[in-house]
């Protein structure tokens, strides 16, 4: 699925039963809620069509707050910059990382259990945590023996494990890095 162009609209909700939803521009959601199904995926899908800012994070940026229900995949064709709240819904969930991933706003109500797309192994996955994370059910780093690339998480907020303990499991290199934002 892709969406391009600009969405006037107020959707309430946007939901993804399945496949993989992919967007050209950080308004073409609408301003509702995002709620992506079992199996299911979002992310920026090639070059950014809306005016530019000057400011490249804040021109990908897209600001919906996201409901997951199940396990999901992020960073469909590019890095992908979500700002709204990711609520996890009480469950822990895998996240996929088929590109980058940047997460500014709050994560909650749930855990992350986080691995990278196996069919891409030669380019780097990072997983951005950016947000006062109010989460509690933790965050678990799948590595995989033999693969140079295991997903990489960054920290750029005291908070960004919300209460949660960080795990690293399976095998590999794994990579952990704290930034700070300015």
């Amino acid at each position: 699925i892709g969406v391009t162009g600009v969405q006037t609209c107020a959707l309430p909700i946007l939901t993804v039963n399945s496949g993989y939803l992919g967007y050209k521009n950080r308004y073409s959601l609408g301003n509702g809620t995002l709620i992506l199904a079992n199996g299911t995926g979002a992310g920026q899908d090639g070059t950014i069509n809306n005016p530019a800012t000057g400011d490249t994070v804040a021109d990908r940026m897209v600001s919906n707050n996201i409901s997951v229900l199940g396990d999901f995949l992020f960073g469909v064709g590019s890095s992908s910059y979500f700002s709204g709240t990711l609520n996890l819904n009480g469950a822990v969930r895998n996240l996929t990382l088929a590109n980058s991933t940047y997460l500014y706003g709050v994560i909650t109500n749930g855990g992350l259990v986080v691995d990278r797309l196996g069919t891409d192994l030669t380019s780097s996955k990072t997983l951005f945590l950016n947000g006062n994370n109010q989460f509690a059910g933790g965050t678990t780093i799948v590595g995989v023996a033999d693969r140079t690339n295991n997903p990489t998480l960054q920290l750029g907020h005291d908070n960004a494990l919300g209460s949660g303990s960080l795990v690293y499991t399976g095998a590999g290199t794994n990579i952990l890095r704290g930034a700070t934002l300015s």
